[in-house]
């Protein structure tokens, strides 16, 4: 169910990243109140999933058990509810008002990997 409260579904994949992972985050967070953070955890063996439940409700937290990075992001893709999809690595950051023009994809942070609309259908 897409959120239209939410423009920006924000897709961090990680693995063992719970002291680059706050930053990521953080920086997700503060791109405006609205935008969410979905992390992706893909059976790290530091605390990487309880770092990521310890922000706020915008965040949630899936478990991908070892199926690697690409599978990570695209249950991401899968269980995102905003009206478009961004991608940063657990070790990026991303640029303070990367997603606040009218188009998020028009202005998506250098980092960013890849925006698009949500209801465009997967190949």
């Amino acid at each position: 169910m897409r959120d239209s409260t939410a423009p920006v579904s924000v897709i961090i994949p990680c693995l063992n990243a719970a002291k680059t992972l706050p930053a990521a985050i953080h920086s997700v967070l503060s791109q405006t109140a609205r935008d969410r953070g979905l992390v992706i955890d893909d059976k790290s063996t530091d605390h990487s999933a309880a770092v990521a439940a310890a922000f706020d409700p915008r965040v949630r937290v899936l478990m991908n058990p070892s199926r690697g990075p690409g599978r990570a992001r695209r249950l991401g893709v899968e269980q995102a509810r905003g009206e478009y999809i961004a991608f940063v690595d657990a070790d990026d950051t991303v640029e303070s008002t990367s997603t606040r023009s009218s188009s998020p994809c028009s202005t998506a942070a250098i980092r960013t990997r890849w925006c698009t609309p949500a209801r465009w259908p997967l190949a």
